[in-house]
């Protein structure tokens, strides 16, 4: 199937080729025969992604602080690759297209095979979009007319928070997409309306919807306040790009308590003085309304009660189209031309054209469907060479792109056979660029494939493929934890009480970072070791993947690591622990570990600590001497001779090169029993119970 894409580094829209997206069980597949090309969103992409280097860091400052924490984490040359991939790595575009269901997982209630909806999907013949980002097109409404369900929603939902009533006088400056179906609908709400705009073209379509629009001019506020019978406006809505000068002067014939409500860009200063005197309300509207980026509601298809939020995006959506379906808005005339998928240069060409106010694609009813994709531009093929270790992977991330495949790049005794990915995108950007064999969505088919399976999906997911890949009888490495939940750990445990006949390796690549010899050297076979491992975490925010209880949240995903990399230094099992909280699996934890060897590990996860320090901090005591491992950078002795003082690495080793490296050597020489996986899944175990603990 074929997707319009684009990347940050030069904003040329191009079609990729993927597999048919896998169906979730919150979701619908479907194949869309319309999608809306916005002049808004799009637009703005485009020259944000045309840009020069130095204006996309200007309008990003908050990242460049984030950039140069990692050159400081992690060397120049590590952060520049990550950089480089991220300008370099392909987006979709689009986010409003209409067409039919094709199949639906076993959780969606509201669409049945062959129904008629819109979607928040991007421009592709094929879409995977979950149940509360769709809504059913009424039967007198026609495809090309509900495509602008989703920027209609967006024009909805500013209405909603300027509250109008019957009779109330309302300005639009900004006559683009939104701008006019914000004019239609206030309109159809029984307001007296005026749109203000630049472009004259823009003007006419309004007039040609029987609205009143026209030019800016220094002197239209006057205009504005004689057409309104001297009455001063109720609501004003920004639909452009604003600033201070624009919102103050448009601020100048508002009423008392009157409202402004901003949907465009820009930026949002205004003078106190007259907001004040006024009492008027500013307010940012956010896209299509509650429920937006909240990803319980747009992923997991949780609905917020309707006697507490009357109007959600998809309630926003399903009004919108109803306004169609009565003739209270019109939309066909604001469609500037349509495009078939295969001339997308010219109509993205158009869109920079300034009378352009949308357009649309429209895909052929002929589409080949396929789960997997073979990579045509494989460089070097290497893929029937005998004795080489195939390799495929599930899970395209960004621990997978930026780390994982790079290592693996420089092996000559690897090649890269399949990649998997739910929705077929990031697996085929991948293999397109590391020389994979071919990209699917089907992941049965992909481990049926003898050799080694590299698992680096989400955790939540990670208890559940393991045991598959091994029915499969596959060497597997899968990135920490093990897993997030009991009955899989049992199910692995059990499976591994036979004779282990194929290697096993965990993403715990801490432990074998090089400094680790350097430490072991001096603390092996001496008495009991007080190690204190001090993390300073940053706060995320809530939609975050360690937020989400159902993937360990950070005690089952991050500090798996701490507790590994402490029980592989001391060489001894973990006999008792003792933790102390604030109620929460992702921020300020301390665990205290007791071995059998004496030694006992404080692991401290905090929260509250300045961006600025070292994220990671490793103390060993031993014997009036003490070893201080800053994030795998540095070490400082104390208690040694004059000559030992310090030792500092070029850039941060966490191990991740060696520990690749161990697991093809251990492939290659059949090598079974290097990882002590059960000593995991015990460690595994005793996280969960501290899990438990936390939720009493």
């Amino acid at each position: 199937m074929k997707t319009v894409f684009n990347n940050f580094k030069n904003g040329n829209p191009y079609l990729l080729d993927l597999p048919v997206p896998e169906c979730g069980d919150q979701e619908v597949i479907i194949r869309n025969h319309f999608s809306l090309i916005s002049s808004g969103t799009e637009k703005f992409l485009i020259d944000f992604s045309k840009s020069p280097f130095h204006k996309k860091i200007l309008n990003n400052k908050d990242r460049v602080k984030t950039v140069i924490k990692k050159i400081n984490e992690e060397g120049f040359l590590s952060t520049l690759r990550k950089v480089e991939n991220k300008l370099n790595y392909p987006f979709r575009l689009g986010y409003s297209s209409a067409g039919t269901v094709l199949s639906k997982g076993k959780n969606v209630k509201k669409f049945k095979i062959g129904d008629r909806v819109i979607s928040n999907s991007f421009h592709s013949e094929i879409s995977a979009c979950s149940e509360n980002l769709c809504a059913l097109i009424p039967k007198d409404v026609t495809f090309k007319e509900a495509i602008f369900c989703v920027p209609g929603s967006i024009a909805l939902h500013s209405i909603r928070l300027a509250k109008p009533t019957i009779g109330e006088n309302f300005v639009v400056v900004g006559l683009g997409l939104i701008g006019q179906l914000t004019l239609q609908i206030l309109q159809a709400n029984g307001c007296n309306v005026i749109g203000v705009d630049i472009n004259k073209k823009k003007i006419d379509i309004a007039k040609a919807n029987d609205i009143r629009a026209f030019n800016y001019n220094e002197n239209i506020n006057k205009k504005i306040i004689k057409v309104f019978n001297q009455e001063s406006i109720d609501g004003l809505i920004f639909t452009s790009s604003v600033n201070q000068k624009i919102i103050d002067y448009y601020s100048e014939i508002c009423r008392k308590k009157a409202r402004v409500i901003i949907v465009g860009t820009g930026q949002t200063q205004f003078s106190r003085d007259l907001f004040y005197k006024k009492e008027l309300s500013i307010t940012v509207s956010c896209s299509y309304g509650p429920g937006r980026y909240d990803s319980k509601y747009e992923n997991q298809n949780y609905d917020y009660p309707i006697e507490y939020v009357r109007w959600t995006e998809n309630r926003n959506f399903k009004s919108f189209l109803n306004l169609i379906s009565k003739k209270k808005i019109k939309t066909l005339n604001l469609l500037t031309n349509i495009y078939s998928l295969n001339k997308i240069e010219k109509a993205y060409e158009e869109l920079f054209n300034d009378n352009t106010i949308a357009l649309a694609l429209k895909y052929d009813s002929q589409i080949k469907l396929t789960k997997t994709i073979n990579n045509t531009s494989i460089r070097n093929p290497k893929h029937n060479k005998i004795g080489k270790i195939k390799i495929s992977f599930i899970g395209s991330g960004n621990y997978t792109s930026n780390t994982l495949l790079p290592l693996l790049q420089k092996k000559s005794n690897v090649y890269l056979d399949m990649i998997y990915s739910p929705t077929g995108v990031s697996s085929t950007i991948l293999s397109t660029k590391n020389n994979f064999k071919s990209s699917t969505t089907n992941m049965n088919d992909l481990l049926k494939k003898k050799g080694t399976v590299f698992i680096t999906t989400n955790h939540e997911s990670h208890g559940k493929i393991f045991n598959k890949a091994l029915n499969e009888k596959l060497n597997i490495y899968i990135e920490k934890p093990l897993s997030t939940s009991l009955s899989e750990l049992n199910k692995i445990e059990k499976k591994l009480n036979s004779n282990i006949s194929k290697v096993y390796y965990l993403g715990f690549n801490r432990r074998f970072s090089s400094l680790n010899k350097e430490i072991s050297k001096y603390i092996e076979d001496k008495g009991p070791i007080f190690i204190n491992y001090n993390i300073n975490a940053t706060i995320t925010d809530i939609d975050h993947w360690t937020s989400d209880e159902n993937n360990g949240g950070r005690l089952i995903g991050e500090i798996c690591h701490f507790v590994d990399y402490c029980s592989f230094i001391l060489k001894s099992e973990i006999v008792s622990w003792s933790c102390s909280h604030q109620n929460s699996l992702n921020d300020n934890i301390s665990i205290s570990l007791s071995y059998s060897n004496g030694s006992r590990a404080n692991i401290n996860y905090i929260t509250y600590g300045c961006d600025n320090y070292p994220k990671e901090n490793i103390y060993f005591f031993f014997e009036k001497k003490m070893i201080h491992l800053v994030d795998f950078k540095k070490l400082y002795f104390y208690g040694f001779s004059f000559f030992k003082k310090t030792k500092t690495l070029i850039s941060q080793d966490k191990g991740q090169k060696n520990m690749i490296d161990n697991f093809l050597y251990d492939i290659e020489n059949n090598i079974f029993d290097s990882f002590d996986i059960r000593k995991v899944i015990h460690e595994n175990k005793l996280l969960l119970d501290i899990k438990n603990e936390i939720l009493k």
